[in-house]
Formats: C-alpha cells, sequence, structure tokens
C-alpha cells in the first residue's frame, strides 16, 4: 500500500509539471536568459551571459522539474567563481546569490548530473544595486548556503542550525518564497533521517505558504507533506486532505480552461 501510494504521489507531481509545458523545449544551444522555462539534454551545459556591475547583487533560481541540476558561476577574469549542487534531487530548487565583486560578464553554466538526462528546468535571473535590503539578503542566502554545505558533507546538526538561522532571516525580509524553500528543506532533511513527525510541522507550513507561489511550488509542497503522512500510514490525510487534492487544486488554477 504504501509503495503504491507512494509511486502515485510522484507520477501525479510528474503529471502536473508535464501539463503544464505540453510543448517541446527549444534548443538548448539557444538559450537566452530572457526565456525562463527551458529544456536540457545530455550533460552539455546550458550557458548564459550576465552583464554585472560591482556591487550588485545577484540572484540566481532554478526550479529543476524531473532534472538534477548543478550551477557554476564564471567570473570575467578569474575563472569559476560559484558552484552549487544542493541536495535536492531532481526536484525543488537550485539557488546561488551572491554580492558581485567586480563589474563585467559572468557566465551561468546549468548542467545535468546524468548525460542521459532530458528535462525541464524554470530559470529566473535577478540582479540589482545593493541597497541595504539586497545586503541582508545576501546574509540570508549565506546562511542558506551554510546549510546545503552542512547537509551535503552530512552534518545534520549544523544543517539544521543554519537553515532555521536562514529562515528567520528571510521571515524578516517577508520573502515568502525562500521562506517556503528554507521549510521545504528542514522537513526533507527530517524525512530523510526517518523522523516523520518533526518534519510534519515544517512541511505544513510550507505547504500552507506555498498557496501564494507559482503552481509547481504548491504541488512540491502538497507532495512532501503527503510524504510525510505516507511514512506515518495516515493514508487518509495524504490522499483525501493534502496531497492529491492539492496538487489537482494547483494543475486547475494554472489553467482555468481544463475541466474534469
Amino acid at each position: 500500500m504504501q509503495a503504491s501510494l507512494h509511486n502515485a504521489l510522484l507520477i501525479l507531481l510528474g503529471l502536473v509539471v508535464a501539463v503544464s509545458d505540453a510543448s517541446p523545449g527549444a534548443d538548448p544551444s539557444e538559450a537566452s536568459a530572457d526565456e525562463s522555462l527551458r529544456t536540457i539534454v545530455g550533460d552539455a551545459p546550458d550557458a548564459y551571459s550576465i552583464d554585472l556591475a560591482e556591487g550588485e547583487y545577484l540572484e540566481v533560481s532554478v526550479e529543476q522539474l524531473g532534472v538534477d541540476l548543478a550551477l557554476r558561476l564564471y567570473a570575467p577574469d578569474t575563472g569559476l567563481l560559484a558552484e552549487i549542487d544542493s541536495p535536492t534531487g531532481d526536484w525543488d530548487s537550485e539557488v546561488l546569490a551572491r554580492l558581485v565583486e567586480a563589474s563585467g560578464t559572468y557566465r551561468l553554466e546549468l548542467t545535468a548530473a546524468n548525460a542521459q538526462t532530458r528535462g525541464r528546468y524554470r530559470l529566473d535571473i535577478r540582479h540589482a544595486a545593493a541597497t541595504s535590503r539586497e545586503q541582508r539578503r545576501a546574509e540570508a542566502a549565506g546562511r542558506f548556503h551554510d546549510a546545503e554545505s552542512a547537509a551535503i558533507a552530512g552534518d545534520e546538526a549544523a544543517a539544521a542550525t543554519d537553515y532555521r538561522a536562514a529562515l528567520g532571516l528571510w521571515k524578516d525580509l517577508a520573502d515568502v518564497a525562500w521562506e517556503a524553500r528554507c521549510l521545504r528543506r528542514i522537513g526533507t532533511m527530517e524525512l530523510e533521517r526517518r523522523a516523520a513527525p518533526e518534519a510534519l510541522e515544517p512541511l505544513r507550513r510550507a505547504a500552507a505558504i506555498s498557496r501564494q507561489l507559482h503552481w509547481y511550488e504548491q504541488a512540491l509542497g502538497f507532495y512532501l507533506l503527503g510524504e510525510a503522512y505516507v511514512r506515518l500510514d495516515l493514508f487518509d490525510q495524504a490522499v483525501t486532505q493534502l496531497t492529491f487534492r492539492g496538487a489537482w487544486y494547483c494543475l486547475l488554477t494554472s489553467f482555468p480552461t481544463y475541466s474534469i
């Protein structure tokens, strides 16, 4: 029962993603930062050029829609500046955020982990003058990246501390997308260490906050919460109250002309 329901939840999340982008992807070699939804094929990187000024705040967000991606940022003269490959698997987001130290044209590369991969991702690139608010965002993002590094290294205690610190900073900034992202990471970490009861509270909050966000984040929030209920053998809550209803809600509100 649990295995079949788990598979059904995965299929449903994939269905929501697939229906949202039924058209074929463009040639990855023609990637442009102006097009947010992309298809990547194989292990050849999708590359983007970004003109940045010294002192700007840069934030790159990549929602992985069934593909595990790594992000690499290259500075104009000094080569590799940052590399991000979070412990998120094929779903959820990869985020690179930092203050720019030198003006010039930077190169962003997105690479799939598997050479046989074909998958979609949603790309958002933002940069702006580093006001006091952007500097606070850089601090919050730095704490989040510290948590990601600790999680990859297997230091669960440090990761939990940094994720919760980042969560507090993003709440102060009233950024619900980042708040939901932190809550999902905290809940997922609890699930991975087989602590489903402890995962419920952050995943409930993430699912509630995600109602304000893109349909994909709504579907992902409901899916993860449903996964926690499955692991607690609370199948009715997983199916009828949260996961299926939530994912179909996302589908129907994204496509108001669609009917069942």
